[in-house]
């Protein structure tokens, strides 16, 4: 299954084709219309066979990190919204439904979409314009471990499907991460988006392997970090002790989604 979200297709080929800038990290809170500006992004995405480009501004007051009922961080935001920029204009936006029930993604949601996102340096289908003091903190936590560096900072850690997951295995064109829980998941390594997070993924491993072996791929160096679990990454990259939720109501995650095709927000 490729990636679910409240801003993308289900595809192979995202938009890997689609130069992306450097990025500026601002460290200015930004002010929108009595909200704080959390972080302003361009999203990349196939449509009818052709790549286009859509610029979100995400608002939201009292930003606070807390956990989910698995120990996940994620930033949790008070009355938060989002715009769409056409022609220069915002407009309100609603994501799409996230599921045959018709509800739509939440801001959070897509908030904690785009800031994993970022976390895991994807550079294949989003590009961050601004991201604010605390949604930065957030990003820096993982990238404060870089295993290896291939066109672009490959993190050691990352959050994908409500996982805490490691890098295992990396080669020039692959990239598998772990928990020794369940299977890995497999990402491309120039861009860093999704190819699979199901039993393809196991799949993917093997070929890998015998890629390697068969000089196809080459194998790719990566340092390690601690070898720690989601309590002890939180512990050392976030304040303590920070707030639990209680009860099921966090976000569903954007790239926990049913098996059935994905479909633009629009």
């Amino acid at each position: 299954m490729f990636v679910h979200g409240p801003f993308s297709r289900r595809t192979e080929k995202h938009s890997r084709n689609i130069p992306v800038p450097t990025v500026t990290w601002y460290s200015v809170k930004g002010w929108g219309e009595g909200n704080m500006l959390i972080i302003d992004f361009w999203m990349q995405y196939e449509e009818e066979r052709e790549y286009i480009k859509k610029r979100f501004m995400l608002y939201g007051d009292v930003p606070e990190f807390r956990l989910d009922l698995d120990s996940i961080p994620y930033l949790h935001i008070q009355n938060g919204r989002i715009t769409e920029i056409r022609d220069g204009n915002a407009r309100p936006f609603t994501p799409r439904p996230k599921n045959r029930t018709g509800e739509p993604f939440s801001v959070e949601e897509v908030l904690q979409d785009v800031l994993l996102r970022l976390a895991r340096n994807e550079t294949g289908v989003m590009e961050p314009v601004f991201v604010s003091e605390v949604a930065k903190t957030y990003v820096d936590a993982f990238h404060k471990a870089i295993a290896a560096h291939k066109g672009r900072d490959i993190p050691y850690y990352i959050i994908f499907d409500r996982r805490f997951l490691k890098l295992a295995f990396a080669t020039d064109r692959f990239l598998f991460y772990d928990d020794s829980l369940e299977m890995p998941v497999m990402f491309r390594t120039e861009d860093g988006t999704l190819v699979s997070n199901n039993e393809f993924a196991e799949i993917g491993y093997l070929e890998t392997v015998d890629a390697v072996e068969e000089g196809t791929e080459v194998m790719l160096e990566f340092k390690t970090f601690p070898d720690w679990d989601v309590h002890e990454f939180v512990a050392d990259r976030f304040p303590t002790p920070l707030k639990k939720d209680e009860i099921p109501e966090r976000y569903n995650s954007a790239d926990n989604m049913e098996e059935e095709p994905d479909t633009l927000p629009f």
